[in-house]
């Protein structure tokens, strides 16, 4: 959350996806942390995304959407549309089974990109709300960096999530330490362009009215949802007395005394976003 102003924009997305009911959303909590009796600042403890049991056996295939800048690592792969996937499950990998999982999304990229729902290949409605995450929060790495897709036992069909890294979301992003993306704006607009899946998904009818049905459903729920929130935003004391305990790492981005200002905007922008 290093790049996040108010510091809660995981904690958010995390409570968005929930009820979204996203499968496999990271259980998330704030904490105290204390070293040796000295107060070190309130953190948000989450689960391992890579770690949850369901990512670990030896059927599953756990990958994440990531920047060609930061491969470190041969576990990766490059699909024909210039997508690239870090290949973190299954640990133990041949290049004959990177090979094959290479082989495997290439196809889900064809139908994809031909505006095929293939329900054999892709798991609709784990796109279509991972999608809603995304574009709820206005997430700027949505499914261009940390962001992952699965396949598991019990799941024939790739999956998208679980949520993970919303540092840059809600109007934040490209760790510029400024708020200056219209809420009303939706990730696939302007810097979002590299999104290929999700713009060639939402280009397809039967998608989009999946979406529109979807947030329609569920709207009650987040509004619900995003009355609480307001509530815990406006509440800030142990924060700030956590930021003020960390100013010289978070000085870079951010002045203590702007977190006021940032919680306020957030505020504003969740208003205006569930207003469209």
């Amino acid at each position: 959350m290093w790049n996040d102003g108010d510091k809660i924009h995981s904690k958010l997305a995390f409570d968005i996806a929930k009820i979204l009911e996203a499968d496999y959303t990271p259980e998330s909590t704030w904490v105290n942390v204390y070293l040796n009796g000295e107060y070190h600042g309130m953190y948000l403890l989450t689960t391992a995304v890579r770690d949850q049991d369901v990512f670990n056996t030896e059927e599953a295939i756990f990958l994440e959407k990531d920047l060609e800048s930061r491969y470190i690592v041969e576990e990766h792969f490059i699909t024909q549309e210039g997508n690239g996937f870090v290949i973190h499950r299954p640990k133990e990998l041949g290049e004959d089974t990177k090979e094959k999982i290479s082989g495997m999304v290439q196809e889900v990229e064809y139908a994809v990109a031909e505006g095929r729902l293939d329900e054999e290949l892709v798991d609709i409605d784990s796109f279509v709300t991972q999608f809603l995450v995304d574009e709820i929060t206005l997430n700027s790495d949505g499914f261009e960096t940390s962001s992952y897709i699965y396949k598991t036992t019990d799941k024939a069909a790739f999956c998208a999530g679980p949520a993970w890294d919303y540092d840059g979301a809600f109007g934040e992003y490209l760790h510029a330490g400024v708020n200056n993306v219209n809420p009303a704006q939706s990730v696939l607009d302007g810097e979002f362009t590299e999104l290929t899946w999700y713009q060639k998904l939402y280009d397809n009818p039967e998608f989009l009215e999946m979406v529109i049905n979807k947030y329609k459903d569920d709207t009650a729920k987040l509004e619900e949802r995003m009355k609480i929130i307001k509530k815990d935003i406006a509440t800030t004391t142990t924060m700030k007395e956590s930021l003020k305990s960390k100013k010289n790492i978070f000085k870079k981005y951010r002045h203590i005394d702007k977190l006021n200002v940032e919680i306020a905007q957030l505020k504003k922008d969740l208003e205006k976003k569930g207003s469209i």
